[in-house]
Parts: C-alpha cells; sequence; structure tokens
C-alpha cells in the first residue's frame, strides 16, 4: 500500500489523544481555550522511525503540489523543527525557523525573493503560521503554495489563499475556557502535553 493510501490518523493514534469519556480533558493555556482532543508532538518526535516515516509521507505528498522548489523550509519552534529538518533534507533545501512565537524573526541568511515551503506538525487556528508568514515577508521572502503540514484541524484546504496539504484532516471540538461543556460535567482541564502520561492512562484505564 501507498503512503498516500495509508490511513495516517490510524497510524498515529498513540501521539492522539480523545476524551474518553471520563477524567480530565485537554487545556490550550496560550489561547485559553478547551478541547477533547490532543495532538502530542512531542510524542512524535521523540520516535525517530515514526518521524522519519511521517516525514517521508509528508515529502510525497507535498512534493508533486509544489509551485516552485523551495529555497528554505521554515517553521516555528519548538515543535516544527525536527518535521522541518528532515523535509529539508529530503526536499535538499535550507532549513530555518523563527526565534520562537514570542519573538518571531528570522536569524537566518534568507535572501529576499528567496521561495520558502513553511511546514508545522499541524495547523489549528492559523496564529503560528501567521507569525511565519509576516517573518518571512519582513526579509522580502515568499511563501509558496503548498502549506505542509502532518495533521489538518482547522476545517478547511485551503487556509488565507492558500492550498494546505496533510497526511490527515480532522474536524475538533475547541472551546471558550469559559463555555466548555467538559468543564460544566466536572472534567479537570489539563495541560495535555506536560501531563500525558495522566492522559493516556485515563484511556488505557
Amino acid at each position: 500500500m501507498s503512503d498516500e493510501n495509508l490511513d495516517w490518523e490510524a497510524l498515529l493514534a498513540q501521539v492522539m489523544w480523545h476524551y474518553p469519556g471520563h477524567g480530565p480533558h485537554a487545556a490550550y493555556s496560550l489561547w485559553d481555550k478547551h478541547s477533547d482532543f490532543y495532538f502530542n508532538s512531542d510524542s512524535l518526535v521523540c520516535n525517530p522511525s515514526l518521524l522519519k516515516e511521517t516525514t517521508k509521507a509528508l515529502f510525497q505528498t507535498v512534493r508533486g503540489k509544489l509551485t516552485e522548489k523551495p529555497d528554505w523550509v521554515i517553521t516555528y519552534p519548538p515543535f516544527g523543527l525536527n518535521i522541518g529538518f528532515c523535509l529539508a533534507d529530503l526536499l535538499q533545501c535550507k532549513f530555518g525557523y523563527i526565534k520562537s512565537l514570542q519573538e518571531p524573526e528570522l536569524n537566518f541568511n534568507i535572501r529576499p525573493n528567496d521561495s520558502v515551503l513553511f511546514c508545522a506538525d499541524d495547523l489549528h487556528t492559523g496564529s503560528s503560521f501567521r507569525k511565519v508568514l509576516a517573518a518571512v515577508q519582513n526579509v522580502g521572502a515568499t511563501i509558496i503554495q503548498p502549506l505542509a503540514v502532518v495533521a489538518n484541524f482547522s476545517g478547511t484546504s485551503r487556509f488565507e489563499g492558500y492550498d494546505v496539504e496533510a497526511l490527515f484532516c480532522k474536524n475538533i471540538n475547541i472551546w471558550n475556557a469559559a463555555e466548555c461543556p467538559l468543564c460544566a460535567v466536572s472534567s479537570e482541564p489539563l495541560a495535555a502535553r506536560r501531563n500525558w502520561q495522566i492522559f493516556t492512562a485515563v484511556v488505557d484505564g
């Protein structure tokens, strides 16, 4: 079976969590949002064989859709770094990243008119992508089609004028913390990445 026909949601099940009907639920403290789903990129990137298999499949998905060969693959830390590095190696181009989401600047020798492929572990609201986009535009470079992400949770295959290529797409529930229905039934909101063992223990139990 070719990579494009694989069920990547099933293959990456070990790095994803779904609310099982009891126990805690996921809190995204950066956005003050809650969810019944979590995609743990740390669990993906700390598994080298799974990371390489995933990145190779993303490369095969994206390469036929590129509008031109990129000079750079650019992402943001920490979650996109390993994926971006592997993808740049496969595309035989340079690799860079913004300093942080709080300080979205590019400290790399990216030249005006360089072509940039954006990659990430996932796409939700697009706030991280917008910061990378602004940083790339500030140095006069251009993000090319498509956006390359492992998981697309944005609910659309075209985001702010860019096609999105992903290994799998999924609609997920994200609520404002004050309106979270799981809090209303006394489920505790926890930072899922920091409490991953608690989340997986509830599911396994």
